[in-house]
């Protein structure tokens, strides 16, 4: 194998490698924005505990993204105001043994998503809706198994509404 065909190789698979974000991924709208403001998610919905899971969904899955800093009200350059409007949980199957007894169940969790830039009068966008869910086998302890999901359905919703912020869609 020639020298010249090997650095042409090696470039290729370096530069492929480093191409992972170039510029802004989520567009013009997002312009100057580096910095974000989450506050606790509003919990519009009785399940009590999920707003403080979703919020810590979001800031987790914004640091793992990386592309904004999660930062206080008054350093950011956006803030991203969450509430959730509707929690949801259906049968999905039935148990072997016993046709009226529920095995699995899949729950929703509905929100709606607002971001504004600072300074400015329009939001980026508002009131966008998204839903998280996941589903659950029931094995001895409904609740158990249904605490067990709500870690799943924060952040399946939280995964939607940072990917919204972040790539645009």
């Amino acid at each position: 194998m020639s020298k010249s065909i090997i650095v042409a190789c090696v470039a290729a698979v370096a530069v492929g490698g480093c191409a992972y974000r170039l510029g802004s991924i989520a567009g013009e709208e997002l312009r100057g924005v580096r910095t974000i403001y989450v506050p606790v998610v509003k919990n519009e919905t009785y399940e009590p505990s999920i707003s403080v899971m979703v919020t810590d969904a979001i800031i987790q899955n914004l640091h793992r993204d990386g592309t904004l800093r999660v930062v206080r009200e008054p350093n950011a350059d956006a803030t991203l105001d969450v509430k959730l409007i509707e929690f949801e949980r259906r049968p999905q199957r039935s148990s072997r043994r016993d046709t009226r007894q529920v095995a699995e169940y899949r729950v929703e969790l509905k929100g709606e998503a607002t971001l504004k830039k600072r300074g400015d009068a329009e939001a980026i966008f508002k009131g966008e809706e998204f839903t998280g869910e996941t589903e659950f086998f029931i094995g001895q302890d409904l609740q158990e198994a249904e605490r067990q999901a709500m870690g799943l359905l924060a952040e399946d919703l939280a995964r939607k509404i940072v990917s919204k912020i972040t790539e645009g869609w």
